[in-house]
């Protein structure tokens, strides 16, 4: 089953953002080392800036990464129900796209309790969609409307006690704390383990 794929790979991730973040702050102690003793060369500006950014850059940019490990976990687990299941509906005849098709398939057509989105992890699940899809479709700003108030965003509350960077006016969602992605790690396991089980169960798969 590709649930141990799927947990090898995310759990990859996760160490490449801590040895990341190591020589992140390895440089940073370097760079304001070299400034203390006027060694930082012309180019300190820009090594500055880049230092000061570099971290929810990696971030953001693990995090999309590992979403898309997991919607295509949850596809990979969508097709074994197509081709075990006796029906003619196929994933591609529900509408949806994503996780919210390969999910709605797998409760729909593979009868499968631990695909419900009205779950405790499901409804983590949907929002930590919608942080990706901010992060995606724009460019990290949670609003574009400057009459609009942050703390009203739909996100704000599940941002703020994860301890999510919204910075400026406009919000950019900045990952600077490994924390929000081991909680995603942490809930899609869980549901991960959970599917492949009842899968296996029901379709009496041996693996």
């Amino acid at each position: 089953m590709s649930n141990k794929i799927y947990k090898a790979n995310i759990n990859s991730l996760i160490k490449s953002s801590f040895d990341s973040l190591d020589e992140i702050k390895r440089q940073n102690e370097e760079f304001i080392n070299d400034l203390l003793d006027n060694e930082s060369g012309e180019n300190w500006l820009e090594t500055s800036s880049h230092l000061e950014n570099i971290d929810w850059i990696l971030l953001n940019s693990i995090y999309i990464s590992s979403f898309a490990f997991f919607e295509h976990h949850l596809y990979s687990l969508a097709r074994i129900v197509e081709d075990k299941t006796s029906t003619q509906i196929a994933i591609n005849d529900l509408s949806g796209k994503g996780i919210i098709k390969y999910s709605k398939y797998l409760f729909l057509v593979g009868y499968l309790k631990n695909a419900n989105r009205s779950s405790k992890d499901w409804q983590a699940i949907i929002q930590f969609q919608k942080v990706r899809n901010i992060i995606v479709h724009n460019g990290g700003m949670m609003i574009s409307d400057k009459t609009k108030k942050l703390e009203n965003h739909e996100c704000f509350g599940f941002l703020n006690k994860h301890k999510v960077v919204m910075a400026g006016t406009f919000g950019l969602i900045r990952i600077k704390d490994l924390k929000f992605i081991e909680d995603f790690k942490d809930v899609t396991c869980k549901i991960s383990d959970d599917l492949t089980s009842e899968i296996i169960e029901v379709f009496k798969i041996i693996e």
